[in-house]
């Protein structure tokens, strides 16, 4: 028999085991945990979390496991990320700040030309 005919006869063997053994025996994890663990959404990290955090979550330990911040980013990302988020907002207060003055400009422009416009009207009467 090949060695791919003998996984596929393993494989099958397996599948029918678990077939006949589909009802629940017990849970690895506490509810608590389990819903603890769906909350913190592991699978979505980038894997050095994943790996920083690797004693944790394979404990089965809810206390140890809490300890982990839900943040998937680290404090260097959060502080590069505020300071991006400053300098935006700093940009959009100056361009704000112009606009404002460039509106108080054009309202002058308007009462100048205005003004114009009525002493030449008095000049022509």
């Amino acid at each position: 028999m090949l060695p791919i005919q003998k996984l596929q006869k393993i494989y099958r063997l397996i599948i029918l085991q678990v077939a006949i053994l589909s009802e629940l025996l017990r849970k690895r994890f506490e509810d608590e945990l389990i819903g603890y663990l769906l909350e913190l959404k592991w699978w979505e990290w980038p894997a050095k979390k994943i790996f920083d955090n690797l004693e944790a979550l394979c404990s089965a330990d809810l206390e140890k496991i809490k300890e982990i911040k839900m943040s998937v980013y680290s404090k260097e990302e959060l502080f590069e990320a505020k300071r991006q988020i400053d300098s935006t907002i700093h940009k959009l207060t100056e361009t704000l700040k112009t606009l404002e003055s460039k509106k108080i400009l054009i309202d002058i422009n308007r009462k100048v030309t205005l003004a114009k416009d009525e002493s030449s009207l008095l000049k022509l009467r």
